[in-house]
């Protein structure tokens, strides 16, 4: 049995339901760039792969330098970019939604997604 979580469930009068977990996104966390673009947050993936993009030339010249220093600083700024899209990863998730026309229906308590689109779907 898993955990209980709560999610917030929207629903589009063409596109259905969507359920979206309030607090941290682990799959944020460990596949940013991809998750943002898997849930059309085309701003946040275009400044995101962006930034990496540049800190990864940053940290080429430090290779070259040999800059163990600047190494570990370009390391910690881009552990702390996926820290941080899996802290407001959802909220930006919900407000994508909302801004593509969905309506927020109810926030409950459930497993999965899926369990928590079925809770507001029999109401």
């Amino acid at each position: 049995m898993g955990r209980i979580k709560t999610f917030r469930v929207f629903q589009h009068p063409a596109f259905g339901y969507q359920a979206v977990k309030v607090g941290f996104s682990w799959p944020g966390l460990f596949f940013s760039g991809i998750w943002l673009l898997l849930k059309r947050l085309w701003g946040y993936a275009l400044v995101f792969l962006s930034i990496t993009i540049v800190l990864s030339f940053i940290e080429t010249g430090f290779e070259k330098d040999q800059n163990i220093t600047g190494i570990v600083l370009i390391l910690w700024l881009e552990i702390g970019m996926y820290i941080f899209v899996g802290v407001r990863g959802n909220d930006w998730h919900a407000a994508n939604l909302q801004k593509r026309g969905f309506e927020l229906i109810d926030t409950v308590q459930a497993e999965t997604p899926g369990a928590a689109i079925g809770k507001v779907a029999k109401t």
